[in-house]
């Protein structure tokens, strides 16, 4: 299309007039940095050297210490998440833009309860390069396409605008073509996960055990208790304890948190920190209020309300996060809607780390203690006790049925024993009843009896993508 950099504004990486995208970069080596900001989100100190902010106030920036800002405001001083903020007249600050998605995210966000017609949000389309506006009528989300010329941006010849905020503004007064005329925007429940406790805990993975403090049991898992805690009488996080005998499997234990502690992927539950010190040992990740997609599957059960589009979107999100974990040689061992996490947008991470495993190998050895899901487990498990990266794809393949059974225990006609007979025997597992054909199709790939056979989360992802590709560009107004 002949695009260029506008210059009306600074033209900063991601202005809001860059039709570029937000992450271009000035090709002439490098702009002014911005020091006022604004607060995207609401900050609550979690140390005494933190400052609290509130959404919307505007501050200056003294100093850059990686994913933290130490700021001033109104005479104070103090640090603050890098990622609660924005250059004050950058696309970022503005309530209604949400950086990069998909339209099947654009969708999730927008079908939230908290949303009415009208909600509307504005996103970077990273496959076509291009902004999308998304605008939620009634029970349908449509995606219309921002095209882009020198200097202006626009939905239809006739009415260009010199920036994304006046296309916005226009909109919201008139909806000239589109489906409704713009309301307000999507609501956004929640802030971004910090990349560590405070800012003084960056780099530091081990954590005394007096600066935790228990509040409420969330249940059990393969390896222990999971609560909900606070750190520093602050924060809330999440503490997974694990009940480690083995002394090999001690030793290992600070090894393997070391590596996933530098797991940085928005479908992977962020784990903070270890303490080691105490018995049992435990882990520190961060908190999900909505608690599992099991749970959720299930309060949906009787009414079965929830669309093919959005179960799928699960399946996809759940495959992201693995391949991701998959190319950082993790093997997580314990893969099932029990594990998988929901933040307040709907958005899936993947937890519960008791069992995963950091590899250089094709597999494994699993050890005796090991508490095993059986019913998810693949047949070279019973075989040999090896596990690799394609036993998690052959989990995935029972999540999938757990998806479209609201999360029902899979295969309830079986017990452990018949389920681990029937494997070894190279009985066929059945898919459930009044399965689409396609998600029976993907089901049954990562059943594939010979385990190199099985599809790799990237894949998955692609195949599980094609289920819905069409409902999606249906609503995509180009």
């Amino acid at each position: 299309m002949g695009l260029a950099v506008c210059k009306r504004y600074c033209c900063c990486p991601g202005g809001p007039c860059c039709p570029r995208g937000p992450d271009h970069k000035d090709g002439g080596g490098g702009l002014q940095r911005q020091s006022h900001y604004v607060s995207i989100y609401s900050y609550l100190p979690r140390t005494t050297q933190d400052l609290r902010l509130q959404k919307g106030e505007a501050f200056e920036v003294l100093q850059e210490q990686g994913p933290w800002l130490y700021v001033q405001q109104g005479g104070k001083e103090g640090y603050v998440p890098r990622a609660f903020s924005a250059s004050a007249d950058s696309l970022e600050a503005k309530e209604w833009f949400f950086g990069k998605l998909t339209r099947l995210d654009a969708k999730r966000f927008l079908m939230l309860p908290e949303n009415a017609d009208g909600a509307f949000l504005v996103w970077w389309n990273e496959e076509v390069n291009c902004y999308y506006l998304s605008v939620r009528i009634r029970k349908l989300v449509r995606h219309y396409q921002i095209a882009t010329s020198d200097k202006s941006f626009y939905l239809v010849q006739r009415k260009k605008f010199h920036s994304l905020e006046k296309l916005v503004k226009y909109y919201s007064k008139n909806a000239d073509g589109l489906c409704t005329k713009l309301e307000l925007p999507c609501v956004k429940l929640e802030a971004p996960s910090l990349p560590s406790l405070s800012h003084h805990t960056i780099g530091h993975l081990e954590i005394q055990p007096h600066s935790i403090e228990k509040i409420k049991k969330l249940g059990s898992g393969s390896f222990g208790d999971v609560w909900l805690a606070k750190w520093n009488g602050t924060a809330e996080v999440a503490i997974k304890e694990l009940r480690v005998s083995v002394e090999s499997m001690q030793n290992k234990l600070h090894d393997e948190a070391e590596t996933m502690w530098k797991l940085d992927h928005p479908r992977v539950l962020k784990l903070y920190a270890v303490c080691l010190s105490t018995d049992p040992v435990f882990i520190v990740t961060e908190y999900m209020k909505n608690g599992s997609l099991q749970k959720y599957l299930k309060g949906h059960r009787l009414r079965k309300d929830l669309e093919y589009i959005a179960l799928v979107d699960f399946a996809i999100q759940i495959a992201q996060g693995m391949n991701y974990m998959e190319s950082m040689h993790c093997i997580h061992c314990d893969l099932r809607s029990e594990n998988i996490l929901l933040t307040e947008m709907l958005s899936c991470k993947i937890g519960d780390f008791g069992l995963a495993s950091f590899t250089d190998n094709a597999s494994i050895q699993l050890f005796p203690e090991m508490k095993l899901p059986i019913k998810w487990m693949a047949p070279e498990v019973f075989e040999s006790q090896r596990y690799s990266s394609k036993s998690d794809v052959w989990s995935f393949g029972v999540l999938l049925v757990e998806i479209m059974t609201y999360g029902e225990i899979p295969f309830p006609d079986r017990t452990n024993e018949a389920y681990i007979k029937g494997l070894l025997q190279g009985s066929p597992l059945p898919t459930p009843q009044d399965c689409p054909e396609g998600m029976a199709g993907i089901m049954k790939l990562c059943w594939t009896r010979e385990r190199t056979q099985r599809p790799s989360f990237k894949d998955l992802e692609k195949n599980l993508t094609k289920l819905i590709d069409e409902g999606l560009v249906e609503d995509t107004v180009q």
